[in-house]
């Protein structure tokens, strides 16, 4: 009972000083170990919930053109066919 009361004596001069009694606090914490478990606990729960129940809102979508006969353009001739531009129609190619 002494020894607590001298702990507590010297803590609050710690915190005068703006210092912190690392074991003191760890010890704090262990003593709240279920109350901090329930919680997290109860937050990756919701967590969980959110996001299984919340709508899928995006998608993604490739293209993917194939490479055929010469290339029109250089390299260029890709991105043109992927904008639908048809280069071989317009007399560029070859």
């Amino acid at each position: 009972m002494m020894a607590e009361k001298e702990n507590k004596v010297a803590s609050q001069e710690g915190m005068k000083n703006g210092e912190i009694d690392l074991i003191e606090l760890a010890k704090k914490i262990w003593g709240q170990r279920k109350l901090i478990g329930i919680i997290a606990g109860v937050f990756m729960l919701a967590g969980i919930i959110v996001a299984y129940v919340s709508p899928k809102k995006y998608t993604a979508q490739c293209v993917v053109v194939p490479q055929t006969g010469g290339q029109p353009m250089g390299n260029h001739g890709g991105l043109a066919a992927m904008a639908g531009v048809n280069l071989w129609a317009m007399g560029v190619g070859g």
